[in-house]
């Protein structure tokens, strides 16, 4: 449960480094489940015409301007959007993509209502582009790579509606490791509308398995502490804020105290939306992942 966010200003110190601290491992099957924070942002994509193979290699960098992308980033390219324009008046049409973060789990395939696939090989901590698909109630099967939608370890089932962009997201830990949770998926809404130019928008998100509750600080200066007893899955739009140098700190054993702290400039962000996620790599080790409009994502280690 997200018990307190104390003021806009602390939300930002929590945006890009409050989900910090991951490596680069991971991978996940599910058990078909779905698991998403707010019903209202559970939907379904339909990538009946979504282009496969379009994922974004993982950077680990400290500054998002160094971050490379391998899928299409031309604004030019018909299956490359940003959440900007896909959550204007799109018409018919919905807006998603995928990003993998199930630790321990290999590359995978995702099928729509059996068809497809739509996106391959999409692996941990790579993200796809946005695709244009029309709105509607889907399944979505994620299967090993190479193997049909019938064989699916995850099958969410979400709705998409007309004119918002969409991130479907893997997360937990294929293997249960230490009692740590299975594969699951959440579905978040990119609403990149009206952000003024010098500030971020930012969505975080507990995605590491191998912690549990965690407490969010910004340490700037004083230790203020900005979101509370986070539980896995968890996720919270933060308000708008000034985009610009961050400190944060995230205490995983509730004792007041950060254990794992990150440095971020998030002023090359600003007029963007950004979702942020706290996820571990197959040895346990947390990074902040951030994954940018274009579908490009940074893993951004400790300090």
């Amino acid at each position: 449960m997200l018990r307190s966010l104390r003021n806009p200003h602390l939300f930002l110190a929590m945006l890009l480094p409050c989900l910090p601290a991951c490596g680069d491992d991971g991978g996940g099957t599910g058990d078909g489940s779905t698991s998403t924070t707010d019903p209202s942002t559970s939907t379904a994509t339909d990538p009946t015409n979504a282009s496969a193979d379009t994922s974004v290699t993982t950077t680990d960098v400290t500054d998002p301007t160094e971050a490379s992308s391998s899928g299409t980033t031309d604004p030019t390219d018909a299956t490359s959007t940003t959440a900007s324009d896909s959550t204007g008046d799109t018409g018919a049409s919905s807006q998603v993509r995928v990003l993998h973060l199930g630790v321990r789990a290999p590359a995978v395939d995702v099928f729509a209502n059996g068809d497809g696939p739509v996106f391959e090989a999409l692996e941990f901590r790579n993200s796809t582009q946005y695709a244009e698909v029309p709105p509607g109630d889907y399944t979505f099967e994620v299967s090993v790579s190479g193997t049909p939608a019938s064989e699916a370890v995850l099958a969410p089932e979400l709705t998409l509606d007309a004119g918002v962009a969409y991130t479907a997201v893997a997360i937990g830990d294929l293997e249960m490791t230490d009692g740590a949770p299975g594969l699951q998926a959440i579905a978040l809404v990119d609403d990149a509308e009206g952000i003024d130019a010098a500030n971020v928008r930012v969505t975080v998100v507990h995605a590491a398995p191998a912690v549990g509750q965690v407490d969010i600080w910004e340490i700037s200066a004083d230790p203020v502490p900005l979101l509370e007893d986070v539980d896995f899955g968890a996720s919270a739009t933060l308000p708008d804020i000034p985009a610009g140098p961050l400190e944060i700190g995230v205490d995983v054993d509730n004792d007041a105290t950060p254990d794992v702290t990150f440095s971020v400039d998030a002023s090359p962000l600003a007029g963007a939306q950004v979702n942020i996620f706290a996820n571990n790599d197959e040895a346990g080790d947390v990074a902040l992942v951030a994954q940018l409009q274009d579908g490009t994502v940074l893993a951004i280690p400790a300090n």
